[in-house]
């Protein structure tokens, strides 16, 4: 559906974005990086909001710009204010005249996008009021509204707690039965479980990219877990990670041969996602 080609952005002399090129058809695309990594640059161009210094965004095959573009794509910045005098309801209208959706749509798609993200008891509240993760779920709301091929999320649970985190990737993994859903965030937690696809950026890059299942595999194997008295020890391989219990250190390391009283443990997302910034690149 949605391929990336190319895309580089420079500002003066420091480049943010180097030749970036992805595909992807359906699903959920967890973009996951450092912050400073470029994720949030990516997601600006895609929506628009900024321009790339090269390369182009194809939606089936066909390069989209301006206003045609910003029709398939529903976008939701990590910072996202409304005016705080305004009602849920009437937030949404604004919005949707913004988008310039047809004056006879626009209360039956308010209705739907309300009921979609659970806030329709909410209508007549003050934005003002809403806690954070109902913020967050009317930021989905009118990102939804026009009813976008494409939705974009920046960090979408940065000062949510724990209650209303989950809530919210419960939400975008419902989301992805319609839409392609692109979510990007420094917190492994937030999309480890519900994105199809990874990647995986950093200073502009990208590390790695590809079905979620498979990455992780690029690791399988080669994960091993090493306990020792000693708070320093020489080994064949790369330590990933090193923790204290006790007296006792328990080294993680990505080795293709068995180290010294190693035992082969099963690779997370967290492990992949060390292992590939350590390196900045995966063999």
């Amino acid at each position: 559906m949605i391929e990336i080609k190319h895309i580089t952005k420079s500002y003066g002399s420091k480049t943010v974005l180097k030749d970036i090129s992805l595909n992807f058809n359906s699903g959920i695309i967890g973009l996951l990086g450092p912050n400073g990594a470029g994720k949030t640059t990516l997601l600006r161009i895609m929506a628009t909001v900024t321009e790339a210094s090269s390369g182009e965004i194809l939606f089936d095959g066909k390069s989209v710009i301006g206003k045609k573009l910003r029709e398939k794509i529903g976008y939701l910045p990590q910072q996202f204010s409304f005016y705080r005098d305004l009602s849920v309801y009437e937030s949404l209208e604004h919005i949707a005249y913004m988008k310039e959706i047809e004056k006879n749509k626009i209360h039956s798609q308010i209705d739907k996008c309300l009921e979609r993200v659970n806030l329709e008891d909410r209508k007549k509240t003050k934005v003002g009021t809403l806690s954070g993760g109902m913020l967050r779920r009317l930021g989905i709301a009118q990102a939804l509204l026009g009813d976008p091929e494409v939705i974009l999320v920046d960090e979408p649970t940065a000062g949510l707690d724990p209650e209303e985190r989950i809530r919210f990737r419960e939400l975008l993994f419902e989301m992805k039965k319609e839409r392609l859903v692109f979510i990007s965030t420094h917190i492994v937690g937030d999309i480890e479980g519900i994105c199809d696809d990874l990647v995986i950026m950093n200073e502009g890059m990208v590390l790695l990219d590809g079905n979620y299942k498979d990455v992780i595999n690029k690791i399988e194997n080669r994960l091993w877990i090493v306990h020792s008295k000693s708070e320093f020890i020489e080994i064949d391989g790369l330590v990933i990670s090193k923790t204290k219990s006790g007296d006792t250190y328990a080294y993680k390391v990505i080795s293709d041969n068995k180290p010294n009283d190693g035992t082969l443990i099963t690779p997370s997302l967290e492990d992949l996602y060390i292992f590939c910034l350590k390196r900045n690149v995966i063999s």
